[in-house]
């Protein structure tokens, strides 16, 4: 039977992502379908993006950006709270339901 509880470390990361790319594609869309992240924690970055993006779609795209980071951040703590789990022996059916979210 497949590990379950250890599977939801790369579906956190996965889920994370999610909302980056979210991001990314709602700047490009209003952007003529340019997106440069060459310097994107730069404040000319946010400075180029008020000025090319609609102010509804800049504020989408730091909410977006803003769940990515707390997905990320949280990450560690989640993959941390799994492993001292498994390695704790706690039941095999108590790690696969929390794990996994059930």
């Amino acid at each position: 039977m497949p590990n379950y509880s250890l599977l939801s470390i790369p579906a956190m990361w996965l889920t994370a992502q999610v909302p980056h790319a979210y991001a990314v594609n709602l700047v490009k869309r209003a952007n003529n379908n340019r997106f440069d992240n060459a310097n994107s924690k730069g404040s000319a970055f946010q400075a180029s993006l008020k000025t090319a993006v609609p102010a509804a779609t800049l504020a989408r795209y730091e909410r977006a950006e803003a769940a990515h980071r707390n997905g990320m951040e949280n990450l560690p703590f989640f993959a941390a709270a799994v492993l001292a789990a498994k390695w704790a022996g706690v039941e095999e059916e108590l790690c696969e339901d929390r794990g996994v979210g059930g």
